[in-house]
């Protein structure tokens, strides 16, 4: 929700003018009279009391000072706010995407888990196995970027569940193996 800031933008006009406009404009006023009576030499020098002049000085450094932590202040709270609406972003963009991929893959799933349990020839089932293992491989991929995204946000909880290499190795190749007969390249894997 926004909130409308003119009323503080205005305060805040408002008070710099005052705190640090109008004392830098009589002090520039004050040395401008000063090197006024240096050209002319006919005209009295100003009466100068350097204590008025050190606390006029030292007041200004320290409005100076005051209003640059302000705006570094504000600047890094901008920034901070920026990031976290990217943030904000991000996660909502992971999680639609997600479900938006998700939704189709997981009907291609099932209908290549049914065509697996109707008969087959042996080609035709190492197709559908080769869409079917394509698929939960995608599925994988969608879920990794949605633990990518929990990973950013620091909730991802990892697991240690065992798993066999062979099997992992050969769904691996499983994945090119077509394109690799296309190309009459023979796949060999030795563990």
């Amino acid at each position: 929700r926004k909130y409308d800031n003119t009323p503080f933008l205005a305060v805040k006009g408002v008070l710099s003018y005052f705190l640090f406009v109008k004392p830098i404009q009589g002090l520039v006023h004050r040395l401008m009279d000063l090197q006024d009576a240096l050209r002319n030499r006919s005209a009295p020098l100003p009466a100068v009391d350097k204590r008025s002049w050190i606390r006029e000085i030292s007041t200004l450094s320290h409005v100076i000072g005051d209003t640059i932590h302000a705006a570094e202040v504000a600047a890094a709270a901008r920034a901070d706010e920026i990031a976290e609406t990217r943030r904000r972003a991000r996660e909502n963009f992971f999680a639609m995407i997600s479900h938006e991929m998700r939704t189709p893959l997981n009907g291609i799933l099932g209908m290549t888990g049914y065509l697996l349990n109707t008969e087959l020839t042996e080609r035709q089932q190492e197709c559908a196995e080769g869409v079917h293992a394509n698929g939960e491989s995608l599925l994988a991929l969608v879920n990794d970027l949605l633990d990518f995204s929990k990973l950013e946000n620091e909730s991802l909880v990892l697991e240690c569940i065992p798993f066999d290499v062979r099997r992992c190795v050969a769904k691996a190749l499983q994945v090119v193996q077509v394109k690799a007969e296309e190309k009459d390249i023979e796949l060999v894997c030795q563990m």
